[in-house]
C-alpha cells in the first residue's frame, strides 16, 4: 500500500525531529541525576545519642528503630533504590573493631558484610548499587578517624561484601568517601597535607585530586543529586558550618552561617533540601533546609544526640518516563528509539529495563504488549503538547503514575 504524500509528510517531520533530538542527546553532556539515587524523598534516617540507627519521615512522623541492637550501630548509608541500609556496627565485640553491615529499609535481614579486625566504617553506595565505598584501618591499624596522622584508606567491596580492593594507599587518613551521581567519582576527606581537606578520584582510586586548601578542618563531602555540587562541614570560621562547592572546588558558599555548631550534611534525593546536625538548640538534633540554607527546621527533638542523617531515595515510575527522572520529555522518545534499535538507552542505573515486565512492559506506553518506535512518537507528541490518543482501558495516561516496581 502507498503511503500518502500527508503521511509521507509528517513521516519526514517526526523523521528529521527526531534526527536532531538524537544529536543534541548525543552531544549533550550527561546530566548529573542519570546513575544516582533518583526519585521522591523518602524516610530520613540518622544516629541516635545511644548508638542506634532510626528512621522517620521528613515531617517528623513515624520515628522508628531500625537497628535494634545493644552495640554501637551508625552512618547509615540508603542504597540507590532506597530498599537497603548499609551501616557501621560495632555489634562483634572486637576489640576497637568496626564492621559494615547491611538490613532492609525496614531493619530486618541484617547482614553482616566485612569480617576484618579492624574499623570499617561510613559506607557509600555506587549509583548502580552493585558496590560499596567505606573506610578503614585495616592497613594502618591506629583507632582515631578523626587523626590526620592515623592511616585510614578508601576500600570499595561489592554489595554482598566481596571483591575487597583498596583505592587510597596515604602515609595519613583518608576517610567519608561519597560516591558521584554519575558513578565516576569518589569525593573524599584526606589528612595527607596535615590538615584535612576534600579530594576527589577516579572510582578506581586514580587521579587522587585536591578540591580544597584550607587550613581548617574540611570533611564528610556529600554530592548533589545533579553532581553540581558538593557539600561538606568545615571550621574555618571558628565553628562548624556547611559549605557548597562545585566539583572543582570553586564557588565555595556557606549556606548555614549560624554561630552553632552545624555538620554532617545530607541532600534530599530530589536535591531541594538538606538534611544535617546542629546543636543550635543546646544538644544535637536532626535539622532540614533548602538547599541555599534558607528556612532550618529542626526535624526532631528529643533527648540525647542525633547525627548523621541519610536520605531515602524512592523509585517512583511514571508512565513514559523511561530514565526515571520523574519527568516525561524528549530523551524518554529517544530512549525508546534507541532501545528499538537494540542501542543503550540512557538511563539511571536503579530504573527498569525498558521493555522489562514492571508495572506492565516498561515503556509501552500504549499498552500494545511491545516497545516499538510508535511508543516513541506518541511520548513526543506528548513533550509537544498535542492532544493525546484514546488510552486503551486499563492502561495509564502518559505522565501518570504506574504501579511501584
Amino acid at each position: 500500500m502507498k503511503m500518502s504524500s500527508t503521511a509521507r509528510g509528517r513521516a519526514c517531520a517526526f523523521g528529521l525531529l527526531f534526527l536532531v533530538l538524537l544529536a543534541a542527546f548525543v552531544l549533550a553532556p550527561a546530566r548529573g541525576t542519570q546513575g544516582a539515587y533518583p526519585g521522591a524523598n523518602g524516610m530520613i534516617a540518622f544516629d541516635r545519642a545511644d548508638g542506634e540507627v532510626d528512621s522517620v519521615e521528613a515531617d517528623g512522623s513515624h520515628l522508628t528503630n531500625l537497628s535494634q541492637s545493644s552495640a554501637y550501630d551508625g552512618q547509615a548509608a540508603w542504597s540507590p533504590d532506597g530498599t537497603k541500609v548499609a551501616f557501621t556496627s560495632a555489634r562483634d565485640g572486637q576489640t576497637g573493631g568496626y564492621e559494615i553491615y547491611v538490613m532492609n529499609a525496614d531493619g530486618t535481614n541484617q547482614t553482616r558484610l566485612t569480617v576484618n579486625h579492624a574499623i570499617d566504617a561510613k559506607p557509600s553506595w555506587s549509583p548502580d548499587g552493585t558496590q560499596i565505598a567505606f573506610m578503614s584501618n585495616r592497613a594502618g591499624g591506629c583507632i582515631d578517624w578523626w587523626s590526620v596522622s592515623c592511616e585510614y584508606d578508601i576500600f570499595v567491596m561489592n554489595a554482598d561484601g566481596a571483591n575487597v580492593q583498596r583505592l587510597t594507599d596515604a602515609p595519613h587518613n583518608d576517610g567519608f568517601p561519597s560516591w558521584s551521581p554519575d558513578g565516576e567519582k569518589i569525593a573524599f576527606a584526606s589528612g595527607r597535607d596535615g590538615n584535612f581537606e576534600i579530594y576527589i578520584m577516579n572510582a578506581d582510586g586514580t587521579q587522587q585530586t585536591r578540591l580544597t586548601n584550607d587550613p581548617a578542618f574540611d570533611s564528610k563531602p556529600e554530592w548533589s543529586p545533579d553532581g553540581r555540587r558538593i557539600a561538606f562541614d568545615t571550621d574555618r570560621n571558628v565553628n562548624f558550618e556547611i559549605y557548597t562547592m562545585n566539583p572543582e572546588g570553586g564557588e565555595l558558599t556557606n549556606i548555614t552561617n549560624n554561630p552553632a555548631e552545624d555538620g554532617f550534611p545530607a541532600w534530599s534525593p530530589d536535591g531541594t533540601r538538606i538534611a544535617f546536625n546542629s546543636d543550635r538548640d543546646g544538644d544535637y538534633d536532626i535539622w532540614l533546609m533548602r538547599a541555599d540554607g534558607s528556612d532550618p527546621t529542626p526535624l526532631i527533638n528529643q533527648p540525647g544526640d542525633d547525627f548523621t542523617p541519610a536520605w531515602q531515595p524512592v523509585l517512583i515510575l511514571i508512565q513514559g518516563d523511561t530514565d526515571c527522572d520523574m519527568d516525561v520529555d524528549s530523551v524518554d522518545a529517544l530512549n525508546i528509539y534507541l532501545f528499538a534499535a537494540d542501542l543503550q538507552p540512557r538511563q539511571s542505573a536503579v530504573c527498569p529495563d525498558i521493555g522489562s515486565v514492571v508495572a506492565s512492559l516498561f515503556g509501552d506506553v500504549d499498552c500494545s504488549g511491545q516497545v516499538d518506535t510508535l511508543d516513541g512518537l506518541l511520548i513526543l507528541r506528548h513533550v509537544a503538547g498535542l492532544p493525546a490518543s484514546p488510552v486503551p482501558s486499563g492502561c495509564v495516561a502518559i505522565g501518570e503514575r504506574l504501579s511501584p516496581p
